[in-house]
């Protein structure tokens, strides 16, 4: 099942997807879902880059777009066949910042998870991924940020 009796997540017993950088992209997370996981992770995204991307509903492809104003290159993809169960995972070390990314997303995903496990130096050199994990009281802020500005429903 996908909710207990107080509407949270029971994730036991369930096959998940994990964020793969470069790997959890739409095809995947759809066969994922087809063959059984009960949640899909998109692969991370820096929260400046969704923000600099418009949200577009692409009719012949029967998927949401975001695409990078300037470049014209699509940063991200979903549809409606994995809204209920994608979490959108987000690489930020910034409470507003986060917040307005995750707003920008919150109608097409299931939930946001902060990414605090990535090593790489693009994300660590930037205050972001495992680099949170030195600095718990800029989580707090995040998840504080996250939970007063997000819908209810997004987890």
């Amino acid at each position: 099942t996908m909710d207990d009796a107080a509407g949270l997540p029971d994730y036991r017993g369930m096959e998940i997807l994990s964020p793969m950088v470069r790997g959890s992209c739409l095809p995947l997370r759809l066969c994922c879902l087809q063959y059984g996981a009960g949640l899909v992770y998109s692969g991370v995204t820096i929260d400046r880059s969704i923000l600099e991307c418009v949200r577009v509903e692409n009719a012949e492809f029967g998927c949401v777009d975001y695409i990078n104003r300037e470049e014209g290159k699509v940063i991200y993809s979903t549809c409606a066949q994995e809204r209920e169960r994608l979490i959108f995972q987000l690489g930020t070390c910034d409470a507003g910042l986060a917040t307005r990314a995750a707003l920008h997303v919150c109608r097409d995903v299931r939930g946001i998870d902060i990414n605090m496990g990535c090593t790489a130096p693009f994300s660590t050199s930037g205050g972001m991924g495992a680099e949170l994990l030195e600095k718990p009281e800029v989580v707090a802020d995040i998840l504080k940020s996250l939970r007063r500005g997000l819908p209810a429903e997004t987890a």
